[in-house]
This record gives structure tokens, C-alpha cells and sequence, in this order.
């Protein structure tokens, strides 16, 4: 890929991978613990050793911003701390008394805020780790899922971007991979990306 059609800030940039100590590392620093999936994602594609380069108008004025791609878990601590918790707190806010997030299986919904807290707090103590990947993705990280899926999380609201790491990396970079023809649909009338089989 040329520098005119890379991404700004990406031309000539290196994936890092983790060598197994470091990721032995991250694990005791955080407190986690990482499918063997996602190890082998670390090992190769942990984090690039460049920034994107980030720029859009906010008041009329011009803003630039450097932003990961993928987290690094030697580097931003600040950021993968940040993102971890964000999941729960996210969660949590959710629970408030102006929202409408409540699952049929925590029962009747409490008009008592400490109640409804605690209720959440239950059952969030039972929620698989969720670890952070890139923006707002999180792969499920439980060695005993048939799938595990990496989601895209804002609150409550939840998406799936794949249901296994091949299928998420696929959807994620694979525009930056070549791997797709635009293929057209007479019935739709419209292009839809098509998988290039080789």
C-alpha cells in the first residue's frame, strides 16, 4: 500500500508482537488472564509501532489527534486501564434510575437505586473478562465458549463483529488487506464486498 491511499501517519509502520514473557508480563500487571487465541494474535499482531493520525473539525476549529489501532499492552497503560473498567462503569450507568436497561432475569425492577446496584453488580461478577482490542472492541475472553466472539461495546449496546478472532480480523482490517472485490447485486442494484478466494 502506497502513502497516498494508507491510512495518515500508517506508511511504513511494523506490527510488534509479544514474545511469550511479555505477555506472561501483561497478565500478572493486570490481573487477566488471555485465551490462547488471543495470544497468538499478540505474538504477531500486538500493536503497530505507529499512531493514525487523526484529524476533524470540532467549533470550527481543526483538531489532530494520534490513535492506536490496535492497544499496545506495554505502552498505554493508562488507556488499557481506562478501557477495562469501562465496560463495567458503562454497565453500571446503565442501571440508573432514567434508564430502561433491565434484564428480564434480574427479576422485578427496584425502585431503589442501592437494590438495583447491587442486583447488577451480581450478575456482572458472573460476566466473562472482557478485554480490550481497539476503539470500543472487547473479545470474550472464557476458555470454555464454543465461540468467542469480539464485540463492540457503548453502554449497554452491544454488537458482535465476529464470533471468532479470523472472522473479526476479516470484518476489522480486511478493507486494508486487499482481500475483497466489489461485486454488484442486480437485485439490491448496489456493490457488496466479496471475499477474493485464492
Amino acid at each position: 500500500m502506497d502513502d497516498e491511499n494508507c491510512p495518515k501517519g500508517f506508511y511504513g509502520a511494523r506490527w510488534q508482537g509479544l514474545s511469550e514473557e511479555q505477555i506472561d508480563q501483561v497478565e500478572r500487571k493486570y490481573k487477566i488472564s488471555f485465551i490462547p487465541e488471543h495470544k497468538e494474535f499478540l505474538k504477531i499482531l500486538h500493536a503497530i509501532d505507529k499512531k493514525e493520525i487523526v484529524e476533524y473539525e470540532y467549533d470550527g476549529e481543526l483538531i489532530t489527534e494520534e490513535r492506536d489501532f490496535f492497544y499496545n499492552w506495554l505502552a498505554d497503560e493508562k488507556e488499557v486501564e481506562e478501557i477495562i473498567k469501562g465496560s463495567y462503569n458503562w454497565m453500571k450507568h446503565d442501571v440508573n434510575e432514567k434508564s430502561q436497561v433491565w434484564l428480564n432475569s434480574w427479576g422485578i425492577k427496584s425502585a431503589s437505586l442501592e437494590k438495583r446496584i447491587e442486583v447488577f453488580e451480581e450478575w456482572f461478577s458472573h460476566v466473562p473478562a472482557l478485554l480490550p482490542l481497539t476503539g470500543l472492541r472487547y473479545i470474550v475472553s472464557d476458555e470454555n465458549l464454543k465461540w468467542k466472539p469480539i464485540i463492540s461495546m457503548g453502554s449497554s449496546d452491544i454488537i458482535v463483529m465476529g464470533w471468532d478472532f479470523r472472522t473479526y480480523l476479516l470484518n476489522e482490517i480486511g478493507n486494508h488487506l486487499n482481500i475483497h472485490i466489489e461485486v454488484f447485486d442486480e437485485e439490491d442494484q448496489m456493490f457488496y464486498p466479496q471475499l477474493i478466494m485464492r
